[in-house]
Formats: structure tokens, sequence, C-alpha cells
């Protein structure tokens, strides 16, 4: 390369003409940047102080440029790789003092700079222009056709911060004489200084490029993989590549999307990809197959993105079987899974697998990803797991067997473990949470088929014992209002979905109950007909749920385990399996104290945490409580609880821990 300090003149000056690469961003540059350039170019037109011997020069930083391929006689032509910001704004300057030159009459300073430095005189077409910004997405809204209005004078199409900056220029400029514009002029061309850097053809643009941006990660991953691929083409098929390939990518996914789909698409490949990692990682496989098989990556890329903008948008799905468990997918948050799916859409384009075989795979995976959630599973390992699924479950002749052999044996829980975290979690949260809620809550309302289907849009989650107890619900819920509805308030048993939220709110049970008569849910036929509702009543629909949820999503594992219902009643500890260690137990009090302690060990952090979920059972003091028992200093624990009372709060709290149900685990036997 060649680098040398230059003025402006000098860079264009003569049949030039700088071509912004596509891997660019749109002009950026604001009030704030304009104010600095004006503040700095005036300066240079103040007379010199008797100090100075020379004429005050301003240095505006560096640009980058490499020959483009052109044609041997007519415009020379550069890709303009660094410093696009700085010269279009120069430009801009300069087209501002044309016009208002022209304005006062100054003809002939208004054509020196139009035909000497905004414009190659006597070139056609768009070899006319100095200077040619990116396209954009559509012809009538990009940088080129606003800067191009802007040179040519013309009354439309100038838009956007390219004429905010002619105007913010204009409103000094209007103050100007003609002979201050012809000094200005000669400041802009002749005491503007740059460093000019001009890349030999056998040099690598793009490697320089990486080092003036991926380094300082100005550029998100999205824009270095886009800036990869036009700097692997010629630049002549720039505009067509950019048209016909990376805008329908962009259209397909969006462009807030773009960085998370490229991850996917790595990723489908069977290795995981680091956020931070994207662009580097699609660089090193494209190198690897050989540069010039950019393009083919490129066309990839184009045709998976189809695929990725029905996961984004499953209304884009024309298959209403598929397309509503994709929205079932997309409510759970599941974009772990995204990867695979793309693989799995990608078997059903090339006719290796139909609609019955997809619907069997989006269900295996629903399944999953609700049980796991239910019972508290690590999410951690699910990267790795739906990053090999596809390469594992090919192995089997029908891919949606496969999906299932291999997703029922990691770390899938059974019958019993979802039974009992089902009747037992707090499912109403806040975000998420409360999302997958009433995700579940429409399943479970789903699963009544000999009702006629009702449309569950505009339906809310509703506390049939209210998330605030009034006196009335105090005396109803009485000796152990608090203890209730610290434990069962946001269980799916004291769950329901209905239209009368606002009207139900804090009611009495006997109005509550009145409204749920009017339902057409089957969900609350049920509730409707009891009396009472209490933590009997809580407890028993919890468990009716819970083993129709085991319908919903039936256990699909390889050896799949008999569901049975959990009780604790009756029943006596002897063994209680927590974070790998095994304890001997001899009550439900020795279970909760062993269990608080070893929340305790995990650290002040844990504990603060499940203290401030459960302040009626767990303190830093014993203040307030009815039978304390002290743990460790400046921790206590409520000790006046039955043996269900206890199993449901060391449910609560090892989920609230991050702990599943299979690292805690308590035996028991009856009699």
């Amino acid at each position: 390369m060649k680098a040398s300090e230059t003025k402006l003149i000098r860079i264009i000056e003569g049949t030039n003409q700088y071509l912004v690469p596509h891997f660019q961003r749109p002009y950026t540059w604001t009030k704030k940047h304009w104010e600095t350039m004006w503040t700095d170019i005036e300066a240079l037109t103040q007379p010199d102080t008797e100090a100075s011997a020379n004429p005050r020069d301003h240095f505006m930083g560096a640009i980058v440029t490499a020959p483009a391929h052109s044609v041997p006689e007519g415009v020379t032509k550069y890709l303009l790789i660094d410093g696009q910001q700085r010269i279009t704004t120069l430009l801009l300057l300069l087209t501002a003092i044309r016009d208002q030159a022209r304005q006062l009459g100054d003809e002939k300073l208004a054509s020196r700079i139009h035909e000497m430095f905004l414009t190659n005189r006597y070139q056609e077409g768009l070899d006319q222009y100095k200077l040619l910004p990116t396209q954009g997405d559509e012809p009538g809204h990009s940088d080129r056709t606003s800067f191009l209005a802007i040179i040519d004078r013309k009354d439309t199409g100038a838009s956007g911060a390219l004429l905010g900056a002619v105007q913010y220029f204009t409103r000094y400029l209007r103050e100007q004489t003609a002979e201050q514009l012809s000094t200005l002029t000669t400041a802009v061309l002749s005491r503007v200084f740059l460093v000019s850097i001009v890349l030999e053809r056998e040099d690598n643009p793009y490697s320089i490029f990486e080092s003036l941006n991926a380094k300082g990660q100005p550029l998100s991953q999205a824009d270095l993989v886009r800036n990869f691929f036009f700097m692997s083409v010629d630049a002549s098929r720039h505009d067509e590549i950019y048209r016909h390939k990376w805008i329908p990518i962009e259209q397909a996914v969006g462009r807030d999307n773009m960085e998370a789909y490229v991850r996917h698409f790595l990723i489908r490949e069977g290795a995981l990809v680091k956020e931070s990692d994207v662009y580097y990682t699609l660089k090193k496989r494209v190198e690897e197959r050989g540069r010039a098989k950019a393009e083919d990556v490129l066309d990839d890329l184009l045709r998976v993105s189809k695929h990725y903008a029905c996961l984004l948008s499953p209304d884009r799905e024309p298959v209403p079987d598929v397309r509503r468990r994709l929205v079932r997918i997309q409510r759970l948050r599941a974009t772990v899974c995204y990867p695979f799916l793309l693989n799995v859409f990608e078997d059903r384009a090339k006719g290796r697998i139909d609609n019955e075989g997809v619907v069997k795979i989006l269900d295996a995976i629903e399944n999953f990803i609700v049980r796991r959630y239910v019972c508290g599973t690590i999410r951690a390992e699910l990267n790795e797991l739906f990053t090999s699924l596809h390469r594992h479950s090919s192995q089997f002749s029908r891919l949606h067997d496969g999906v299932m052999e291999v997703l029922g044996s990691r770390s899938y829980p059974t019958d019993e473990e979802f039974i009992e975290s089902l009747q037992t979690r707090k499912l109403y949260g806040a975000g998420e949470g409360r999302d997958r809620a009433r995700l579940i809550l429409e399943r479970l309302e789903g699963s009544w088929t000999s009702k006629e289907e009702v449309n569950l849009e505009g339906l809310t989650i509703e506390h049939l014992m209210p998330q605030s107890l009034t006196t009335w619900w105090r005396e109803h819920l009485a000796p152990t209002a608090d203890e209730t509805h610290q434990l069962c308030l946001h269980t799916i048993g004291n769950l329901t979905l209905t239209g009368y939220n606002s009207e139900l709110s804090n009611s009495e049970w006997p109005k509550k109950r009145e409204l749920l008569r009017q339902s057409k849910l089957s969900i609350n036929e049920d509730v409707a007909a009891q009396s009472t509702w209490g933590v009997e009543q809580i407890e028993s629909r919890a468990q009716s749920l819970s083993l129709r949820a085991v319908e919903v999503w039936p256990n699909f594992a390889p050896h799949a385990a008999a569901r049975r219902a959990l009780t604790v009643r009756g029943t006596t500890p002897k063994q209680l399996t927590m974070l790998g260690q095994v304890r001997q137990v001899e009550s439900w009090q020795d279970v909760l104290r062993v269990t608080l302690t070893q929340i305790r060990e995990l650290g002040d952090d844990v504990f603060d945490q499940v203290s401030r979920e459960f302040p009626r059972y767990v303190r830093h003091s014993d203040s307030g409580m009815r039978s304390p028992k002290k743990l460790a200093e400046r921790a206590f624990y409520e000790s006046h609880l039955n043996a269900d009372q206890i199993h449901r709060l060391c449910s609560q709290i090892v989920q609230q821990a991050g702990l599943s149900t299979v690292e805690w685990h308590v035996e028991m036997s009856t009699g």
C-alpha cells in the first residue's frame, strides 16, 4: 500500500470516482459531526496570528481506497474502503457552497466547484459523479439516490441525513459574501489535509478493512459478514448481488435478526458458535472452501433464510398444522432449537421428510421443552444438545423417531417428576414465565376434545385465590391464610383462563364462582362447581391438571417410567438426594432442615434471594415466626409446617435456587 498526506483537492480533482462499497454502512453523521467539521473549517478562514509564520491547516483523518475494476479509458475508479463519512460530508459542504454562490450570482465559483470537484465533466451516466454512495433496499430510499439528487439540484429525491447536512451548512453560508465563499472553498480544498492510503492490487482490501473496524468493534457481526461477502466478489457485481441476494435475506429475516440468523445458520452444521465469533467462523468456513466459493455460501444463506423467516413469523408457514406448532415453539422462546429446525425444514424442502414428520418433530420439541421447564432442568446443556441433534437423529430410518430417541434420553423428566413439579412449581411469573404459564393453560384447555373449540384470544390468566388477600379472603382461608397464600398463589391449581379478569379481581369466592359458571372453558367447569376455595381445592385441582398434562405431553422416553400421582400424606421420608449428596432423613422436619442447610451453603446471594421470595418461612431474624429454628448466624426458618407444606415449600425453594427435580429428590415409604 501507499500512504501519503495530501490535500482534499488532490483526492477529488481529475477524472476520478469513489465507490462506497455495499459492505459500508449508510451515511450516519449527524448534527454533532457537522458542527465539529464546520467549526474546524471556518477557523481556517480566519486571519492568521502574527506568531504563525505559515497558514494554518487542518488534519481530518485518513481515507483508505483500493483500485476498482474499470475500463482502460475514462473514469479512474476506487473503492472507498474507509473514510466515506468525512469525504461525503466534505462534498456536501462543497455542494452547499456551490448552491449559495449561485444564489449570489457567482456562476464562476459555482461552475468551478460543480465541474471540477463534484462531477467529472464530459462523462455520462453514473461516471459523471465523483462519489457514488451505497444503494439502499429500494432505489428511491438510498444514499445514492439522495446524494445524486443533491448534486443534480433536483427538487425531489433528496432526503435523510444527507439532505440534513446540506441544510445545516446552508444556514451558515447564507451569512457569507461571495468573497467569503471563495475563501471558504479554498480552505476546504487546499487547507484540509488527509492521509490517503491507496492499496495496491495485490493487497487484500478486506484485511485492511478488518484492521480498521473489527478490532475496535464499531461494526456488528452481521455488518462484518456482509462486508466479507462483498469484498470477496468482483466489484462489478456488487449491485447485482446486493439487490438479488443480500437484500432478500435481510427482508426475509429482518435486519435486527441478521446476526442471530447467521449464527444459527452456522450452528446448523454441527458446531457451537459464540455470538462474538459469528464473523470469524463464517470467514474461516468460506476460506476453507476457497474465497471463490463465497457466493455459494451466500446462496445457501438466501435459501435457508426462507426457513428462518417461518420460525420468526409462523404466519409465513403455509401448512396449518406446522404453523400452529411453530407458534407454540415461538411462545416458549425455544430459540435454542432454531439451528436444528433449519435442517428439518431443509429436509422437507428436499423431500426427505413430509409435513407429518415435521409435525411429530415439533410436538417432540415442545414436549421436551415444557417438561424440562416445569421441572426446572438446567438449560445450559440445550445448546450442545440441539447442535448435534440432527446428526444423531439422522441415523434412524425416520427422523422423528430419532429425535424422540435422542431427546428422551437426555435429562428428560419422568412422569413422576413432571407431575410433582407441575403441582408445586410457581408457574406464574414475570415476562417469559407468564407467557409459558398461559401456553400451558391453553394447551390443557385444548385437551378437552369433546367440547366445541373456544377462541382463546383475549383471555388472561386469573388467580382464583387473589394476589392480594382481602379481609373476606383472610377469614375464608383462616387459620392458614398466609401460609396458603405464600405457597399456593402462583401454582397451577390456583390459575385459570378467563375473560373476566377485571370483574373477578379480588372478589369474594361466591362472586368469582358465579362468573366462572358463565365461562365456556372446560378448564373452569370443576372450579365453578366448588362451594369453597382453599388449599384442599387448589391441591386437588393441581393433581387433576398435572395428570391431564401427562396426556398432553406424553412420555416418549425410550423406557418410559410408569405414571403415578405424588402424594406425601401418610408417607415417611427415608432419603434426601440434593446436589449429588445423599442424606438419610427420618421426618419431614429433617427434609426441611437439610434442604435449607444446603441452600444456605450455596452462598449468601442464593439465600438472600430465597428469603426475599419466601419471607414467611426463611429470614435473617426470628422475628414474627411462630416456631423459628436457627440454621446459622442470621439464618432462621419456620418449622411449624405439616408434611404437605414442607414438601411444597422445599420444592419451590429449590426451583427458586435454580435446581431441578433431578437435583432434589425425596424417597418415601408408606405406612
